[in-house]
């Protein structure tokens, strides 16, 4: 069904929307409970959280939290300040439920990120994820100096930082992905962490992955994340791929039409994992427009679940809608899980 906001310009509907979650954040947090998880001593209430792209600018936490969400990702953040690229940068089709978008990381930087998330009560109300990118000037050749200095900085604030290489929307970002490459970025990334550790700030690290890589080279980076000690995954981001010519031929699409795309990353993880699979924390995004997707993603072996196309189109009662039919459904709903070592 058409919502109200479909029939708005989405570059308008687009910032009412964050306006209105942002009040939100005024009203009282509500907890509901659904399959709950701890992880890394982190407790998450429910599998349902918010993904990165949505709340840019660290200024919606509050407002998911008064929606329900089990999660938040916040970001994608960079060193410098960036703007959106150029418009039109965002479109959507609201009865195909695809979004598409090219907007590039535009976000406050990490010194306003830190003021601003410095400002939430401790501790947080749920997990808080923070999805860190390289600055557009920055060469492949020096991304890695870009995420050292976002993890340096924003660990005190941090619950989780989710490491975001897989973007379309960023010149030559995706190459990072490129198997010898990634071993020297993770590893520099890995130092960086256990230096943070020592002064009593280990945050797990995650990393997004992208739709579009093949099964091989998916499994090698599988490979080499496991050397690094990365904590976990996240898959997928936007689709760089065209199945459909009425779209724009760069940016991301999400939504239907990345749907298959992320079951199919899952799957594989979860085969390359095997017994494994209860070491690292999977979550499972793109696609996820309905309460049986949710239930499908966390059966197919998702510990976690984001939503961001259907929070778009649906509105912010898509979290706790999902939550109470997936509860109906359930005959074992609170059932406390642990992962990880």
């Amino acid at each position: 069904m058409m919502k109200p906001w479909h029939w708005l310009p989405v570059d308008l509907s687009h910032d009412l929307g964050k306006r209105f979650i942002k009040t939100a954040g005024n009203l009282p947090y509500r907890r509901l409970t659904y399959r709950p998880l701890e992880w890394m001593g982190l407790t998450f209430e429910n599998p349902i959280g918010v993904a990165g792209g949505i709340d840019k600018e660290c200024e919606q936490i509050r407002g998911w939290w008064h929606y329900s969400a089990g999660f938040v990702e916040v970001g994608t953040i960079t060193p410098q300040a960036q703007l959106s690229l150029p418009k039109p940068n965002i479109l959507r089709d609201a009865k195909s439920k695809v979004l598409w978008n090219r907007l590039g990381f535009p976000n406050p930087g990490q010194s306003r990120a830190l003021q601003l998330l410095r400002n939430l009560p401790e501790p947080h109300f749920t997990p808080l994820f923070v999805n860190i990118g390289r600055n557009r000037e920055t060469s492949n050749e020096r991304a890695h100096l870009d995420y050292i200095r976002l993890i340096q900085l924003l660990s005190p604030v941090a619950d989780t930082f989710v490491i975001n290489i897989s973007s379309p929307n960023t010149v030559g970002l995706r190459n990072l992905l490129d198997p010898e490459t990634l071993s020297r970025f993770l590893g520099e990334l890995h130092e960086v962490r256990s230096e943070m550790a020592n002064k009593g700030m280990y945050r797990p690290l995650l990393l997004k992955l992208s739709p579009d890589i093949e099964t091989n080279q998916f499994k090698e980076v599988i490979e080499i994340c496991k050397n690094n000690q990365i904590d976990g995954w996240v898959l997928t981001n936007t689709t760089a791929q065209r199945s459909d010519s009425r779209w724009p031929k760069d940016g991301g699409l999400s939504g239907g039409l990345l749907a298959p795309l992320a079951r199919k990353s899952l799957e594989t993880l979860v085969e390359t994992l095997g017994f494994q699979r209860q070491k690292y924390l999977i979550v499972s995004c793109g696609g996820v427009l309905s309460a049986q997707d949710i239930a499908d993603r966390l059966m197919m072996g998702a510990h976690l679940v984001q939503v961001y196309t259907a929070l778009a189109l649906e509105g912010p009662w898509f979290i706790r809608n999902s939550l109470f039919e997936l509860k109906d459904q359930d005959p074992n709903p609170i059932s406390l899980r642990h992962i990880g070592a």
